[in-house]
């Protein structure tokens, strides 16, 4: 392969497989973060979550988790519209198994678009039973507002009593992710 100034020879090369694809995005995306991070790019607006209902939040949040190099995009579901019956599961997915055919966990996430205020403990409930009934082996939180401490410690509670995983997505962590993905951006936040 030549890059015109330049010839390279690859050995042993081959295409990459959907969590490959997914990781070399992510980092790719970070890469750009720090080369903007250094020469003082700002890293772009805030996140104008007024401009979005609770179905397209709960869109958004499904394609963050589509998106995330942890999961398996082809196993992903979203239960219902928002609001729906849905025993608190908005979206359920299962992790890649770190080795071939290895365990690998069920998720369930709760999607929470919050005008203002930090979302707190009493927000969220059955969390125990949510998981029980779906079995999941993992749980997260993902809103448009920062998490209060009482939720955290009932999430620690809860899941920890019951070995379950967490990965939670407050404000911050949607925002870093949505300004990392031109394509969210522009679908959830173009003017």
């Amino acid at each position: 392969m030549k890059d015109g100034t330049h010839s390279h020879v690859l050995y042993d090369t081959k295409p990459l497989n959907l969590e490959q694809t997914k990781v070399l995005y992510e980092s790719l995306g970070n890469a750009l973060q720090l080369v903007g991070d250094a020469v003082g790019l700002p890293s772009g607006p805030g996140v104008d979550w007024a401009a979005l209902d609770d179905e397209q939040f709960e869109q958004l949040c499904y394609d963050v988790i589509y998106a995330h190099p942890k999961f398996d995009s082809a196993t992903i579901r979203k239960l219902g519209n928002s609001r729906s019956r849905d025993g608190g599961r908005d979206i359920e997915i299962w992790e890649m198994p770190l080795v071939r055919g290895g365990h690998r966990k069920k998720w369930i996430f709760q999607c929470k678009l919050t005008k203002g205020k930090s979302l707190g403990a009493t927000k969220i409930t059955d969390i125990g039973d949510m998981l029980d009934q779906a079995a999941a082996n993992g749980f997260g939180v993902m809103t448009s507002t920062l998490i209060d401490a009482t939720l955290y410690t009932k999430l620690d509670e809860v899941c920890g009593r019951r070995s379950v995983a967490q990965l939670n997505f407050s404000s911050l962590e949607l925002n870093r992710a949505i300004m990392r993905n031109a394509s969210l951006r522009n679908r959830y936040f173009a003017s």
